[in-house]
């Protein structure tokens, strides 16, 4: 499916597997590069692609990621 996002649109079955790592800062950079977009508008589309698509998330990444922003909302 093709998602709009800054002066791009994004494939996801091309980036599916990125998708499933879900706030992976590799993948984030790439989609800001390509489309110009804010760090914001790709944590929001990372967010619609998955719920859309029924995406699921790798575990590891989600504890990682769910640890990382529990910190950072405690500072």
């Amino acid at each position: 499916m093709f998602y709009p996002i800054g002066n791009t649109t994004i494939d996801s079955d091309k980036y599916r597997e990125k998708f499933a790592k879900r706030y992976y800062l590799p993948f984030m950079k790439e989609l800001i590069d390509l489309s110009g977009c804010s760090l914001k508008e790709a944590k929001e589309l990372i967010d619609k692609v998955i719920h859309e698509e029924g995406i699921i998330i790798n575990q590891t990444s989600k504890e990682i990621q769910d640890t990382c922003l529990a910190e950072l909302q405690d500072n």
